[in-house]
């Protein structure tokens, strides 16, 4: 990245710990992290390949047989128009923090042919001023949260439409992107992102910043599962700025897990990859964080890690609850094995089963113990 800069990306499976890491990230003085926007899914629209009727049949015994990455053929990238990555990247959602699904219409219906005027309009939808044109090159010290699209001052919103607009093709979008934030920030700084649903995208994340390090968090699929249903349950009882769709079932979210699970297990041999449980983070944060910082290539003085832990603490976080203590928050519950009482014993049976092989290769029993 220009100016001396790094990063990482932080992906992996949903609600898996990928928010609870990039806030982590974000509380090291060395890092300056980005609120999770995805610019591959912005620039390229996924599309499952079509199984034919001879290779449905191999899916079936596969998905019978336990073996979820085998019985889905793999998903093509096509890249979107370039009007359509434009808008995706500025007018859809996850880009500008607006809340209520009446100004994610607003924003998705905006004029984008004079720059300028669209992002006053965006400023002004999201009700709040941009930073000062004047502002200095971001710091990770100023920032112990996460950056967004209301650390942009006018001229750099500007200024990133207008390179976003002047690619050639759509697939240059995401580079584009990456290095403009680099140049926003301090020379020698890491610059931190997060799109937990990159993992079925890493060959076009790698096409965008080849120099990057990749860091994915797994959980316990079954937990993961539980926290999704959960979570979607609280998002239909307020009005998200995105879509919330039907509602998956148990069986669903294990096969989603087992073919994401997958994908990250074939690239452990990568050195510029790291895999990592949420559960080990978890228990043990203070060794598994360091290494985590040898791996990106900043300072895991003990110090510093403790100070992190603190600052990221699960009660902190959510306002004074205590680990298990529920409420209707996005920061639910804080704590590991409850897929043991929140699914019955017919859900405990489908849920081993359809994963079994990716649960157990990734050091999980049936029990849970």
């Amino acid at each position: 990245m220009p100016n001396d800069t790094r990063s990482v990306h932080v992906v992996g499976l949903y609600k898996s710990g990928t928010s609870w890491l990039l806030h982590c990230l974000a509380a090291h003085p060395e890092i300056i992290a980005w609120r999770e926007f995805d610019p591959i899914s912005a620039s390229y629209e996924r599309v499952p390949r079509q199984i034919p009727l001879l290779r449905s049949a191999s899916a079936v015994r596969h998905l019978l047989g336990g073996r979820t990455d085998l019985a889905y053929g793999p998903i093509d990238h096509v890249p979107r128009s370039l009007e359509d990555t434009f808008r995706a990247f500025f007018l859809g959602q996850g880009w500008v923090p607006l809340y209520g699904s009446m100004r994610q219409h607003e924003a998705a219906h905006l004029p984008n042919q004079d720059i300028p005027r669209l992002v006053d309009a965006l400023f002004t939808l999201m009700g709040s001023a941009p930073v000062p044109d004047d502002s200095e090159l971001r710091r990770p010290a100023d920032y112990s949260n996460t950056l967004g699209v209301i650390n942009f001052s006018r001229n750099d919103l500007i200024e990133l439409m207008r390179t976003i607009r002047a690619c050639k093709k759509s697939t240059e979008a995401p580079r584009a992107f990456y290095e403009f934030v680099g140049r926003l920030c301090a020379p020698g700084s890491v610059v931190a992102f997060k799109a937990a649903d990159q993992i079925m995208s890493l060959p076009q994340l790698r096409y965008a910043a080849p120099q990057t390090h990749t860091i994915a968090i797994v959980r316990d699929g079954r937990d993961a599962a539980v926290s999704a249903r959960n979570y979607e349950q609280l998002m239909r009882q307020q009005e998200a700025p995105w879509r919330v769709g039907k509602s998956h079932t148990i069986a669903k979210a294990m096969i989603s897990w087992a073919t994401r699970a997958s994908k990250a297990m074939s690239y452990r041999q990568d050195d510029t990859f790291m895999m990592l449980r949420y559960e080990d983070l978890h228990r043990n944060f203070n060794h598994v964080f360091s290494e985590i910082c040898q791996f990106i290539g900043v300072s895991d003085d003990t110090e510093i890690v403790a100070a992190i832990k603190e600052e990221t603490d699960f009660r902190r976080v959510s306002g004074g609850r205590e680990k298990g203590e529920t409420a209707e928050s996005r920061f639910r519950k804080g704590v590991v094995g409850d897929w043991r009482q929140a699914l019955n014993k017919n859900e405990r049976a489908m849920a081993w089963w359809l994963a079994k092989k990716q649960l157990a290769s990734l050091g999980y029993s049936k029990d849970g113990t």
